[in-house]
This record gives C-alpha cells, sequence and structure tokens, in this order.
C-alpha cells in the first residue's frame, strides 16, 4: 500500500491501480452477497451515498444538470476525468493549434490564458 507522501512523486494512478482489487487470475474481487458487482464499485457507491446523506444533513442541494453518476467519463472546467485520471479536453487543444500567431501583448495574454487549462 502506497503512503499518502508518495502521492506528488509516484502519481494518482497509484492508488487508482490499488482501488480495482485485482486477482491473480486477472479476474477482480466481487462482493459476496452479489456477485455480478466488484467491490471498487460498491465501495464507490457506498461512499456517494455517505457525501448525499452529509450534504441532505446540513440542508445543501445538488444541482440535477451537473449531477452525473456512473459516467465512464466527463469534462469538468476544461478536463477530461475517468479513472485513469485527467486530459485536457479536446476541443481546448483543438483550439491551441488552430490559435494563429500572435501579433499584440492582447493575443499573447489570450494563449497564455487558453494554455493554461491543459
Amino acid at each position: 500500500m502506497p503512503f499518502i507522501n508518495d502521492i506528488p512523486v509516484k502519481g494518482l494512478r497509484i492508488l487508482l491501480s490499488l482501488q480495482h482489487y485485482p486477482k491473480e487470475n486477472g479476474t477482480y474481487e466481487m462482493i459476496e452477497g452479489n456477485p455480478g458487482i466488484q467491490r471498487f464499485i460498491w465501495e464507490h457507491l457506498e461512499n456517494s451515498n455517505r457525501v448525499l446523506q452529509r450534504i441532505k444533513y446540513v440542508s445543501g442541494t445538488v444541482s440535477a444538470k451537473k449531477f452525473v453518476v456512473a459516467a465512464p467519463s466527463i469534462v469538468v472546467v476544461g478536463h477530461k476525468v475517468s479513472f485513469e485520471g485527467q486530459v485536457p479536453d479536446e476541443s481546448k487543444v483543438q483550439k491551441i493549434c488552430d490559435w494563429l500567431y500572435c501579433t499584440n501583448v492582447t493575443e499573447v495574454h489570450g494563449f497564455l490564458g487558453l494554455c493554461s487549462y491543459c
């Protein structure tokens, strides 16, 4: 099990790889009561339920339009986030590739601002 201090050095992928609970035969550990559900999915649903219950307890609200459940990946603030990590959104990368040559300081600021999302 990696230490929390290793995350900046080794990256988040080392922790994410341990969450799937792989077996030696290549399959994943299942829930005993329901063999169709993998253990990491069950734990994720339990954690999600805890978060939603705490939001309810403090009278918080959740936007139904922005609430995404069981999606393989989502785009958050210009980054595509999935189990494997985050990568820049393709539309942002395409805008950078299509950017024309900068002719003044304002355009340079705009270009650098766009690049900061990637």
